[in-house]
């Protein structure tokens, strides 16, 4: 069935149920079975779903979940069917209606999305890198309705595009000349910032340009991000700032004193322009008259939630695979440092991480692992080291591929009988030859001739008989000849022992030479002539019962064990909240590669078959 039949047939079954349930999540394996396709190519469903743009997928431990890709949060909350769900919302799943709720309307920025928050719940920072216009700040804004005081009332919010001529008294707030005077609370002379509606007090804040900054608001802001502190005055007061959210269209200069302050952004990420035409159109006939709010039923995160969470973070352990990963990655950097060119070391493209960055790292990954509701960093978990190992956009790619390799070869193994298959084919191509195929006779002479327009090898049998044989009867490099409707048949009358297996398509009259003529030496022990079709079929039938059939279950009982392994071990993996889904193949790769050997396995054993089919 072509994939549109199949996306029309999941697209009418989704609206069927989406109706009969009153809901607009529908559970994916309803759906096929409503279709009236075949379960056991779920797998196939989801990659038609997903390519088409039209569905999202959401991947629970109960099952897969359909919903409308144009679905609006912000106009109806997202319901789950009532016999689905559990009263109790796992963080998981409030998380995700928290990304979910701040990605609707941003047009290929769920990957910034998912970064972002993932930054503001792990108190960490991060930088984007992109030209203006790309929605850099709008994502950083909206990150701040993700945060709620323990009162209800908004995060507190700033933001500061940088340029040559930007101060402290900017970013941190003007001096007070109270204190100036000694006319504030201590009533001495006291050098101090008003910091309302500044950065100092602000959850959430994000600077454009950053590079812009100067050497006093780095060392400001060095000591903001290290210790969460801000010293005014004679005062060092800890700051309520969740997250640093910072952009520029350009990296650090080489040698301008940035690399400290560019070190802090645990996270980098290029954001680039909208590539679907599509989503392009649609971004830019769109309403801009409304501001984003968080949909009705979307909890935000309170201060005192985040507080409890980031003990909870740091209990979080590091697993066996995911030290793996890491010691290969830091290995990995090693040898790319080490076979770097001088020019690659001159234009700063040694990779560089320190263990104080390494520490932040993992940082992040416990609370990746943290908020989708698991005590130990996963090896999906580790996809997102590669955001936080690159300084230029050269290593941006390498790092990819360095992440990618690393989880890939620490991915899932799994065994399979594909030795013993291949075995038992091997086996299989035997019995087809000594069932259905029989030696050529040793040939002393071959001497080809023309009779009627078509080729024909007269052959001398040992110096004993005399027949013509054609050129397609020669098989096999003239080693095997195929039985096809064979009657044994005596070729010397005078020599009754010597009895040979004779194929004869056409029948003749004692004086004319057959047109097709093969030749089979095999010597039988019964010269019994009888009803060859018959006999042709029994052997086919044993084949089949006897062979064939145990091989191909074999086959099909091994795809369906893998089938059923991997979805059980994808489903936490796709229910990955920050990580890239790609990953999930990445990880699953052996399996992927010991499925395709199992069904190059069954086209091989197919191949066998056709010896005796045709």
């Amino acid at each position: 069935m072509a994939e549109t039949d199949i996306l029309q047939k999941l697209g009418d079954a989704f609206n069927t149920l989406s109706q009969e349930r009153k809901a607009i999540v529908v559970p994916l394996v309803e759906m096929i079975q409503k279709a009236g396709l075949d379960k056991k190519q779920t797998s196939n469903y989801e990659k038609i779903l997903n390519s088409s743009g039209n569905f999202k997928l959401d991947y629970k431990k109960e099952g897969i979940f359909v919903n409308r890709k144009n679905f609006k949060p912000m106009e109806k909350p997202m319901t789950i069917p009532q016999n689905t769900t559990n009263n109790n919302v796992k963080l998981h799943d409030r998380i995700k209606e928290l990304r979910d709720a701040l990605s609707e309307g941003l047009y290929e920025k769920d990957e910034a999305v998912r970064l972002a928050l993932l930054t503001a719940i792990s108190s960490e920072s991060i930088f984007f890198l992109g030209k203006p216009g790309y929605a850099k700040s709008m994502i950083a804004c909206r990150i701040k309705e993700a945060f709620k005081a323990d009162d209800g009332s908004d995060a507190k919010w700033f933001e500061y595009l940088m340029n040559q001529f930007s101060t402290p008294e900017d970013i941190f707030g003007p001096i007070s000349l109270k204190a100036l005077n000694a006319e504030g609370e201590s009533e001495e002379e006291e050098y101090k910032r008003i910091t309302k509606n500044m950065l100092p007090e602000a959850d959430i804040a994000f600077l454009d340009e950053i590079w812009k900054a100067s050497a006093a608001i780095q060392n400001t802001l060095l000591n903001i991000i290290n210790e969460r502190k801000f010293s005014n005055g004679g005062e060092r007061k800890k700051v309520p700032l969740k997250a640093l959210f910072t952009a520029s269209n350009e990296l650090p200069q080489k040698n301008e004193g940035h690399e400290a302050l560019f070190d802090r952004f645990i996270l980098r990420l290029i954001v680039n322009p909208i590539q679907n035409e599509d989503n392009f159109f649609e971004m830019v006939d769109e309403s801009t008259s409304h501001e984003f709010k968080m949909p009705d039923g979307v909890k935000p995160i309170s201060v005192g939630e985040w507080n409890a969470w980031k003990e909870k973070i740091d209990e979080v352990s590091l697993s066996d695979a995911a030290k793996s990963v890491i010691r290969a990655v830091r290995n990995e950097l090693v040898l790319r440092n080490e076979a770097m060119s001088e020019d690659e070391k001159k234009n700063d493209e040694l990779f560089e991480v320190s263990d104080r960055r390494w520490k932040k790292i993992v940082h992040i990954l416990k609370t990746s692992a943290f908020l989708n509701d698991r005590t130990e960093i996963d090896l999906m978990d580790c996809q997102l080291i590669e955001y936080c190992i690159w300084s230029t956009e050269k290593q941006q790619k390498i790092a990819r591929e360095i992440v990618e390799k690393c989880i890939q070869q620490n991915g899932l193994d799994c065994d399979t009988a594909i030795d013993e298959i291949k075995e038992q084919i091997e086996e299989f191509d035997a019995y087809i030859t000594d069932n259905f195929y029989i030696d050529n006779p040793d040939f002393k002479k071959i001497v080809k001739e023309t009779i009627d327009g078509k080729e024909y090898y007269k052959v001398d049998y040992k110096n004993h008989t005399k027949c013509w044989i054609s050129k397609s009867a020669l098989l096999d490099s003239d080693k095997k000849t195929k039985i096809a409707d064979v009657r044994y048949f005596n070729v010397d009358e005078d020599s009754r022992d010597i009895t040979c297996d004779i194929y004869i398509s056409e029948r003749w009259e004692d004086d004319q030479k057959p047109s097709t003529y093969y030749w089979c030496s095999e010597k039988i022990k019964d010269s019994k002539v009888f009803d060859t079709p018959d006999l042709l079929e029994l052997r086919r039938t044993k084949a089949e019962n006897e062979k064939y059939k145990i091989v191909a279950n074999k086959i099909e009982t091994e795809i369906e064990k893998l089938d059923i392994f991997a979805k059980e071990q994808t489903a936490p993996y796709r229910a990955n909240l920050f990580a890239d889904q790609h990953y999930c193949d990445v990880i699953m790769n052996a399996v992927t590669e010991a499925k395709k050997d199992l069904q190059n396995a069954q086209v091989e054993l197919d191949k066998k078959r056709s010896r005796y089919q045709d």
